[in-house]
């Protein structure tokens, strides 16, 4: 490669990393209906404060966040038990349909993570579920419904053995309907 070539690629290298920066630094998206949305819970934690009432069993606070998040990310280790983090949301009120979305990657192929809306204790009403298994960062959502008064929970899952999922900049939404 000439010297000349040589010097362009060092100058636009990094113009196009600053370029790519400036063009995925947006706000996560919400919804085709964000109007309908009421903010219920989120994180992305990046400060102690973000992990408040947090049960966390087999994660971590992690330095790699999402391309659309801050510096951190929540990791959840896999293993041959399903082992899972949570955090209890208020109980469901007149709003009973919910939308959640979050950013989400595993570290190697084969694993897999789950994001979960769940009753509080085991229950015949269905939980609201999304599953990702890619090694790079996807934004992730799901939608679902619960009777009200419903006690509900967060729930962050790893599965595979010696694997783990990151999620960040997970959002829960109710809808008005």
């Amino acid at each position: 490669m000439g010297e000349k070539m040589l010097h362009r690629v060092y100058v636009l290298t990094p113009l196009m990393a600053v370029l790519a920066l400036l063009l995925g630094c947006e706000d996560t998206p919400v919804s085709e209906n964000a109007d309908q949305l009421q903010p219920l819970y989120s994180t992305s934690f990046e400060v102690p404060p973000d992990t408040a009432g947090w049960v966390i069993i087999g994660g971590t606070i992690t330095t790699e966040g999402s391309p659309f998040g801050g510096a951190r990310s929540f990791r959840q280790y896999g293993g041959d038990v399903i082992a899972g983090s949570y955090k209890e949301l208020p109980p469901v009120g007149e709003d009973s349909t919910y939308f959640i979305q979050f950013y989400g990657r595993v570290l190697k192929s084969g694993g897999r993570g789950i994001v979960i809306l769940a009753p509080e204790r085991p229950s015949p009403i269905p939980a609201i579920r999304v599953n990702f298994d890619d090694t790079t960062w996807g934004y992730h959502t799901g939608t679902g419904s619960f009777p009200p008064g419903t006690n509900i929970q967060l729930h962050c899952v790893g599965l595979g053995i010696g694997n783990s999922a990151l999620m960040d900049e997970i959002r829960v939404y109710t809808v008005k309907e």
